[in-house]
């Protein structure tokens, strides 16, 4: 197992401390940490769990292709807010489930913001549950075949798991219930801007849920219903 937990920080070097705080703070939004009596020379931002250290150095240190990116939850909103700053947006090439942007700071440090297409999973506001049991001689491998979208939804980058199945974040684990294997659960963990979104995207794919509903039911009957809840609060407690 490896040793590494990620990146702690990041350290760029600036030619004026005071404008490069001004950059960060009030153009970016990061908040300045404490940095112990030992580090003067330098400002310490906080970046999500990670750090940005902002060090003095009459050079600039600055190349064209060196970088550090930031991956963010809205992209879009970003270029609008940067825009009203009067910050140069820079555009980047295209990567398969990716949108990225990059800007510079006045040293000409550059700086990339990224937004997976999937972000907005890891903050979901609705949780679909669906509970089926397994019927006599069929595994749960068996069900997972029936399960997955139809292939052609894989995903650009090709990864056996990830699906371009719906048109808004989605993700769904699909669980088995340890002291009774025959039971399985689907949880769906959706984030719908509205319930007009969600009703036309059902609508959407009406044609392709019944083919695949109808092969899952050739391995395991419903016990219920579709149940929807929406999330209220999401805690980290570990």
């Amino acid at each position: 197992m490896s040793n590494y937990l990620g990146i702690h920080h990041c350290e760029i070097l600036v030619t004026d401390i005071n404008a490069a705080m001004h950059f960060y703070t009030q153009i970016l939004g990061l908040e300045e940490i404490h940095n112990p009596s030992t580090f003067q020379a330098s400002k310490w931002l906080r970046l999500g769990n990670q750090e940005l250290h902002l060090t003095f150095d009459a050079t600039p240190d600055a190349n064209k292709e060196r970088h550090f990116a930031i991956h963010v939850k809205n992209l879009q909103q970003l270029r609008e807010d940067f825009q009203a700053q009067g910050v140069d947006i820079v555009e980047a090439g295209p990567i398969p489930g990716i949108q990225r942007f990059f800007i510079f700071d006045p040293f000409g440090n550059r700086i990339e913001f990224i937004e997976r297409e999937s972000a907005k999973v890891q903050d979901p506001n609705v949780v679909v549950i669906l509970t089926r049991t397994l019927k006599p001689g069929q595994t749960f491998e068996n069900f997972y075949e029936a399960w997955k979208p139809p292939i052609e939804c894989l995903s650009a980058e090709g990864h056996k798991h990830h699906y371009a199945y719906f048109n808004w974040p989605s993700r769904v684990i699909n669980i088995q219930n340890a002291a009774n294997p025959n039971e399985i659960i689907s949880l769906g963990l959706l984030h719908c801007e509205s319930e007009e979104q969600f009703c036309d995207e059902m609508k959407r794919l009406a044609t392709s849920e019944k083919i695949r509903h109808d092969k899952i039911a050739q391995v395991a009957d419903k016990t219920g219903e579709n149940r929807q809840y929406f999330v209220m609060s999401d805690d980290i407690l570990g």
